[in-house]
This record gives C-alpha cells, structure tokens and sequence, in this order.
C-alpha cells in the first residue's frame, strides 16, 4: 500500500477511528492486515461500549438514560482530543460497528480534508430486529434506522464484505 509521493514512495497513513470494539476479530484483522501490507495505521479509539449485552441494553431503551448519554460525552471528547493529537492521515478508517462514529468522523475527516471509509459489516438495524428490540421499542427501531441510513450517506467508501450484503444497503437505504 504505497502512495507516490513526488517521484518517491511513501506508505499509505490511515486513521484507524471510533468507538469500534477495539478486541473484535474484524478489527483486529483490518488494522494488522493493513500494517501487514505497508500501511502505517494510527488508532484513534475510545471505548463506548462494555460488551454486546451493554449494546443491546442501550438500544432496548437504556440509551434514554443520562447515565448512557455521559458516557458518549466522554468517548467522544476522548475521540476529538485523540485526533486531535494524530498525525497526518490519508484516510480515516471508520471500525465496526462504527455507523453512529461516522457523524463525528465525517466532521473531523472533512477538517482535515480527507476521505473517510466505513467498514460496516452488519446492519445494526437488522441486528435489532433479529433481536426483536424493533418491536419492543418502535421508536428505537425508528431511530437506529434513520441514524444508520443517513450515516451510510456520509463515507466516501463503505466497506461490505458480500455481494449480498452490498445488496442489501444499497436497497434498504436507496445508496
């Protein structure tokens, strides 16, 4: 992964970014596979959530908790402050799942006048209504459907690892 860089060969700079579960295979594997090939990767992380079970309890209703909404407070703070403090990039990587991270990433990929990519693996809003919290909670379901489809809009590159799931985006959010 090298970029030319006025006649000469520089390794590509990303910016690894988000609230993305720093210990998932996913991840781990994007960020070594890319160093693997030359890619010198820069983790801009802060933690957000405990574990799935804390996911699915926000999204069952806890997120309309104070408590819940310091903590993103906190995360996100510590995003701006870590970028902040990063060293040029070429491009922002967004980490799974990262479809909220990328409102923010958005903002501050554009200040530094760089594209921003999204790996979105899997639709936290068809992960919800496997897990039936669309139904008990409409609103939610409502929500984490409108966040996601317009988060989708924000990347300049979504990373789907399937033809079928690149399907399904591009269907369900009209993409």
């Amino acid at each position: 992964m090298k970029r030319e860089d006025e006649g000469g060969k520089r390794p590509l700079h990303v910016c690894f970014f988000g609230t993305y579960r720093a210990n998932y295979v996913r991840n781990q594997v994007m960020i070594q596979g890319l160093r693997e090939n030359g890619a010198i990767v820069t983790e801009c992380h802060a933690p957000l959530w405990h574990s799935v079970a804390d996911r699915v309890e926000q999204a069952g209703g806890g997120w309309k908790h104070p408590r819940f909404w310091l903590r993103v407070v906190r995360a996100y703070w510590a995003l701006l402050r870590t970028h902040h403090k990063a060293p040029p990039y070429d491009i922002m990587l967004v980490g799974y799942p990262g479809q909220f991270d990328v409102y923010l990433g958005r903002l501050l990929s554009w200040w530094r006048r760089r594209p921003m990519a999204l790996d979105i693996l899997m639709s936290l809003h068809l992960i919800a209504e496997e897990r039936g919290l669309t139904k008990k909670s409409p609103f939610t379901g409502k929500l984490i459907f409108f966040l996601e489809k317009y988060g989708l809009k924000l990347p300049d590159l979504l990373i789907a690892d399937t033809p079928e799931y690149r399907t399904y985006y591009s269907e369900k959010y009209k993409l």
